[in-house]
């Protein structure tokens, strides 16, 4: 059946909402769901959509909140009426106001220096075991023709000769600053960022290549051009995120393609990647019992310590490994789409 996709994202007053009042967001969220002046049955819209082929939903990011739905294309001015009754004439009843909705108290900023140089250990539900590395940086958004996240997810994530992965070290997987950790890699997590840091120190060394920025932009041309085909609700979803971030202009392409190659903004973000400037998760059922702490929305066991100075001075020298190499150029990426001119079928006849 064929199917309407429709999203909205208020406008950035809901940024002053999660900040300066936090959790009312996620709260407003909820509300919206549970009555209107001109629809004031709590599970009216709900109803409607799964009675004409539709369903709903909403969630609160870090800085806008989402509310979408689809249904047939049939039903599509009726249930807008439904919908946009939830940002005209919301009943916010009060006994509605305490079911289901979990009211945070966030830090006032979860990367402040406080929380730098930390080592966490969480212990999971799973038996999964990895370890996370995040440094904090500027909001990058505002570079996206050129891309320099991309660019360094591109060389820390690549698995030929020379990579972390390939010659660095053994018993994880890299994938940007996610590792996954074998029964043996847990126990040498502090010797795996040695060998990150090792790896950011030859890029730094190496400096930006043009030659890799072109490699990339040729790859996500290609990916912008045959792009696939998706769920008109899950594209409503993208589209109605990506207006708040790029130029009307750019909602299309900009997420795909690169335009400028900017090797001083690369030098910036790659300067951050410091062991100064870092926090450190690991995740494993071995650190069951060892742990102090009980995150109090999910219940998660875990322990967060400082890192200790020898160990920061230790990354901080870690030099460069002989092993760690820049990839080779990829010889074999198309550029050229044109189709072959076809070939004329053999004839046995003379022709004029």
């Amino acid at each position: 059946m064929f199917k309407l996709g429709i999203c909205l994202i208020p406008g950035r007053f809901l940024v002053l909402l999660i900040f300066v009042i936090p959790g009312l967001a996620h709260f407003c969220e909820h509300m919206l769901f549970l009555g209107t002046e001109k629809y004031p049955e709590e599970n009216a819209y709900h109803k409607y959509l799964s009675q004409h082929a539709g369903t709903a939903n909403a969630f609160t990011a870090n800085d806008h909140t989402c509310y979408y739905f689809d249904v047939a294309p049939e039903f599509l001015e009726q249930t807008l009426d439904r919908f946009a009754s939830f940002f005209v004439c919301p009943l916010f009843n009060e006994d509605a106001s305490d079911r289901g909705v979990v009211r945070p108290e966030w830090l006032e900023h979860p990367y402040g220096p406080e929380q730098l140089k930390m080592n966490g250990h969480v212990v999971p539900v799973k038996d999964d075991r990895s370890m996370y590395l995040t440094f904090p940086t500027p909001d990058l958004r505002m570079y996206y023709k050129s891309g320099p996240g991309h660019y360094l997810a591109h060389l820390i994530g690549h698995e030929g000769p020379g990579s972390l992965l390939k010659d660095g070290a053994r018993g994880f997987g890299f994938i940007i600053v996610n590792v996954d950790l074998t029964e043996e890699g847990i126990n040498h997590t502090e010797d795996i960022v040695t060998l990150i840091f090792q790896y950011l120190n030859m890029l730094r060394k190496e400096g930006p290549k043009e030659w890799i920025f072109d490699e990339l932009k040729d790859q996500s041309s290609m990916s912008f051009r045959f792009k696939g085909k998706e769920r008109p609700l899950s594209y409503a979803l993208d589209l109605a995120s990506l207006l708040h971030i790029f130029p009307m202009e750019d909602v299309l392409s900009g997420p795909y393609l690169l335009k400028e190659y900017r090797p001083e903004i690369i030098e910036d973000v790659l300067d951050r990647l410091m062991p100064d400037n870092i926090r450190v998760a690991v995740v494993g059922k071995q650190f069951a019992g060892t742990t102090n702490a009980v995150e109090k929305w999910y219940g998660t066991e875990h322990k967060l310590d400082r890192i200790p100075e020898e160990t920061l001075q230790k990354w901080r020298e870690a030099g460069t490994h002989e092993n760690l190499k820049l990839p080779s150029k990829n010889e074999f990426i198309p550029t050229n789409f044109d189709a072959c001119p076809h070939e004329p079928e053999y004839c046995h006849l003379p022709v004029m």
